[in-house]
């Protein structure tokens, strides 16, 4: 016996439950807030409760399918959507490859199960497409592609809890299936296959079915189809004409609407509400806050509850994946099916693998952060090595053969726990006889530790509600905050071609009553709960999400807050929480509330006055035994803390290895290009093929790594070009200067600055820190003069030595200072020219040159020329400027100060600089 009965409110349901049987009848529910709920009602009145007393729908379907269908296996969702990507791989059409197809198959699947069924179905559904023509081109391909995954699944017996109801709706004795009277408490959520069931079940037993029925639930038939079903009547023609149900405030039972920024400040407002309704003597439990989705919120709203000192009910969670070494042994599981990606590198090969200590994780970045293929793993063959491929991403396996695979890749020690959750998980969820390529079951695999939980914080009775809003049902609750009412998250958007018309046509030409999941549907759900009588509801929207996408608010929202009066443009402003007072609080008092001890505050206290600049910062790393060069000391006179971070911090911004030569590769090259062209003799007729070999030779002789060898041939023609371009160019000069002789490539520099004397000296001494360079090239004339020479990219920022002082330049001075005393293997020598030589404009101008080099080493140039008094000044003035620097860097004076905060937008420890300028 079927029978329907009206219910407007969760009141009249009551009275159904007040009146319920737990020992002869069984009481459904869509959710399992709902079932917990009803549960304590229950235990309340009763010591033991049984089972089936209380089912959510979804149970009850898999109940009676492992009755009727023993030899069928139920899995898991990812399991099966695994199942059918591998099936989808071996189709021919293209639509079948794209992302999310096999999401988008198993909704058409799930949707067409009572025709995919049925003996004579397709034969049915093929004569109806003839008939319907637009259906046939919307879903047609999908209905074919339906059956021949519905075939494969048939005969392996497998199938997922949501198919339970479709596969039972043609069970010839599916009507004796249960002998306990139902009370059906679904609500929006009853579908049309499992109101067929329904009629079914009520042919042996009573079936009892609450219908959501208000004044205006007309205007949601088609998200309540399944009841008319039910009723057998014919589907209203009418629907969107209803009025939109109006809730205002009333005697009793407020109603607040709010629009707010963002979502951040959308709980941050209701955070301070909630504490208000608790000061008032509310009840945590008595207070809900609910959302379209509440896991959207969650981990903001987590962290806001927590500071606030509010308990929840809901338990704080984390993910398998967020455990490091889940982390470092999925990492090597796709590394080992040959699925290369630099975060799974760097897990896997710092996690437990001695093999690479050699390898420093400043080198690892800059080889391995950008790789593409497994064949990238060559840039270093000791990675190739212990990261060699076991299994192809093709390869076929049992179950059984999968878990011993993976297994075999987890550390050996005792910590075992995650890794015997996982498996006992997929033995649950999964079929032991089905095979899947190991790209199929890692996919599987993923998407478990993705999805697991694992309880942090757990939830306590007498803490506040948050739940999704269908999940309110059975819950009691005096103060209300209804968040998150956009537009997008109170109508869905349809996942297969099917519209409603077709269900129509279907239900009504060929008597399938396919299930129709309406996108209203959870505007409904919003609007039934709204409906209840509380003492406070407050409803809200956001104009912004979490990752500042804009929202639009939905009609609810709209609706209400039209009759309220309110301002739909106008945004609120939230209150004050006490995560604010906490931010805003003084040092003394965040002393007092976090209960750190008095050193801990004064170290605090004295960091911040640091970072505000208020403060001097205390000098560190004093009396270190240095190593210094040139490039170094302009660093240190650029930023103090820019020096600190790469020569004490040891912090390397080497760019990393890509397609496109980095400059600093391209730099090396060029300079070991010069440095192999330049021959002595002069060779001003080397021939092509010898170019060609030197040009061949460079990334060898340079040791730099190409990210890819292939492509190796496109700046082979880039250096060849410069190869030509640099040996006319010296032709061209050594036929102007014909005295010019080179006598010294990569020239090493080896000297010590004296911090006593205040001057570079030749021999090691105590206290003396050690100058360290390489001159690029250095020219002479036949009396012993010499040119020196700094090879570089290109004339960018280079300037003329009257610019060094200010522009910290100090490299060509300070390598004609250690030339001229001798501190290189060439005899010491009067240096009458230092210039920057530019690889691109072929150009040697920049620099200074005294009168006489003129004409026989380098010709006149103004801007450039020097008298030898005022090269002794330049000296003078470079030596104090090392000399300042030396002596604060002993000191331990390393402040962030830059000396043009413009330099800040490029450097590469802006995010661990404490300047103030940074900080404000």
């Amino acid at each position: 016996m079927l029978s329907i009965h009206s219910v407007s409110t969760q009141v009249e349901k009551q009275k159904f439950l007040d009146d319920f049987n737990i020992r002869t009848k069984t009481w459904l529910v869509a959710d399992l807030k709902s079932k917990s709920e009803i549960q304590k009602q229950l235990l309340a009145k009763f010591p033991v409760l049984e089972e089936d007393a209380v089912l959510r729908v979804s149970e009850l379907w898999v109940k009676i399918f492992k009755k009727k269908l023993p030899s069928w296996r139920v899995v898991s969702h990812d399991f099966l959507r695994s199942h059918l990507r591998d099936f989808l791989n071996s189709q021919d059409q293209s639509f079948a490859k794209t992302p999310g197809a096999a999401k988008t198959l198993m909704a058409y699947i799930q949707q067409l199960l009572p025709v995919l069924t049925q003996e004579n179905g397709d034969e049915q559904l093929q004569n109806w497409f003839q008939e319907n023509t637009s259906s046939f081109i919307r879903w047609k391909h999908w209905y074919e592609l339906s059956i021949l995954a519905w075939q494969e699944l048939q005969q392996q017996k497998i199938m997922t809890s949501n198919w339970c109801s479709g596969l039972l709706i043609h069970n010839e004795k599916f009507s004796d299936s249960w002998e306990r009277e139902l009370i059906c408490d679904l609500g929006s959520q009853l579908n049309s296959v499992e109101a067929e069931l329904f009629q079914k079940l009520a042919l042996k037993n009573p079936v009892h079915i609450l219908e959501p029925q208000t004044d205006w639930s007309l205007r949601y038939h088609k998200t309540l189809n399944s009841y008319w079903l039910l009723k057998g009547e014919s589907f209203p023609l009418i629907g969107e004409e209803t009025p939109f149900p109006i809730f205002s405030s009333q005697p009793q039972t407020y109603l607040e609407v709010e629009r707010y920024s963002t979502m951040a400040a959308e709980i941050k407002a209701v955070i301070a509400k909630i504490r208000k309704k608790l000061d008032e003597g509310i009840l945590p439990q008595q207070i809900g806050i609910l959302a379209p989705d509440i896991e959207v919120y969650w981990p903001v709203l987590f962290s806001y509850l927590e500071q606030e000192g509010i308990p929840t009910q809901k338990n704080a969670v984390t993910r398998l994946q967020s455990f490091p070494d889940i982390d470092a042994w999925m990492a090597r599981l796709r590394l080992a099916m040959g699925k290369v990606a630099s975060h799974d590198l760097e897990r896997a090969s710092y996690s437990e693998n001695p093999q690479l200590k050699s390898l420093s994780f400043e080198k690892f970045k800059r080889l391995f952060s950008i790789i593409y293929d497994k064949e990238d793993l060559s840039r270093w063959s000791e990675m190739k090595d212990l990261f060699h491929q076991t299994v192809e991403p093709n390869d076929s396996m049992l179950l059984k053969e999968f878990i011993f695979w993976c297994s075999s890749f987890w550390p050996n020690n005792d910590e075992t726990e995650s890794l015997a959750r996982i498996i006992k998980k997929i033995f649950h969820e999964s079929a032991a006889t089905t095979r899947l390529p190991t790209s199929g079951w890692m996919d599987y695999l993923e998407n478990i530790v993705a999805k697991e939980e694992v309880t942090v914080t757990e939830g306590v009775s007498q803490g506040i509600h948050c739940l999704n809003i269908q999940e309110a049902e059975w819950v009691s609750l005096s103060a209300r905050f209804f968040i998150g009412l956009s537009a997008d998250a109170l109508r869905s958007t349809e996942s297969v071609g099917l519209l409603f018309s077709d269900i129509q046509s279907l239900g009504q030409d060929l008597g399938y009553f396919l299930s129709w999941p309406d996108k209203a549907q959870m505007e409904f759900e919003t609007l039934w709960q709204l409906q209840k009588k509380t003492e406070f509801t407050h409803i809200s929207v956001s104009a912004s999400d979490f990752s500042g996408n804009v929202l639009a608010p939905s009609l609810v929202w709209l609706m209400t807050a039209f009759h309220e009066g309110r301002d739909i443009e106008t945004l609120s402003i939230p209150e004050l929480t006490r995560w604010d007072e906490i931010q805003r609080a003084k040092l003394n008092e965040l002393v007092q509330l976090r209960a750190w001890t008095p050193e801990h505050a004064e170290v605090l206290e004295a960091a911040i006055l640091e970072d505000l600049g208020e403060k001097e910062r205390e000098n560190f790393a004093k009396d270190v035994s240095w190593s210094l060069s040139a490039s170094q000391i302009e660093n240190y006179l650029q930023c103090p803390f820019k020096f600190a971070a790469a020569k004490i911090f040891q912090l390397s911004d080497e760019p990393e290895l890509d397609l496109d030569m980095d400059r600093l590769t391209r730099g090396k090259m060029i300079h070991k290009l010069f440095e192999k062209l330049i021959v002595q003799p002069f060779e001003k007729n080397m021939s092509q093929k010898q170019i060609e070999d030197i040009v061949d030779s460079l990334p060898e002789e340079a040791e730099s790594i190409l990210a890819d060898k292939r492509l190796w041939s496109a700046s082979r023609k880039f250096y060849i070009d410069l190869a030509q371009r640099f040996l006319k160019f010296e032709t061209d000069w050594r036929q102007e200067f014909p005295e010019t002789e080179t006598v010294g490539k990569e020239l090493d520099i080896q000297a010590w600055w004296n911090p006593k004397t205040k001057s570079l000296e030749n021999q090691d001494s105590s206290g003396a820190i050690a100058f360290r360079g390489r001159i690029d090239r250095v020219d002479a004339d036949e009396k012993g003069h010499y040119v020196v020479i700094d090879y570089k990219s290109s004339d960018t920022s280079l300037k003329n030595y009257d610019q060094w002082e200010k522009e910290k330049a100090l490299q060509l001075g300070l390598y004609s200072m250690a030339l001229e005393q001798g501190a290189t293997p060439l005899p010491q020598g009067e240096v009458l020219g230092a210039f920057y030589y530019s690889a691109k404009t072929m150009n040697r101008e920049k620099g200074f040159r005294l009168e006489e080099g003129v004409g026989h080493l380098f010709s006149e140039h103004k801007k450039s020329q020097i008298q030898a008094e005022t090269k002794k000044e330049l000296y003078k003035s470079l030596n104090k400027m090392v000399a300042e620097s030396i002596h604060q860097m002993l000191s331990g004076e390393f402040p962030a100060k830059p000396d043009d905060k413009k330099n800040c937008e490029t450097c590469p420890w802006d995010q661990i600089c404490r300047a103030p300028h940074l900080n404000s």
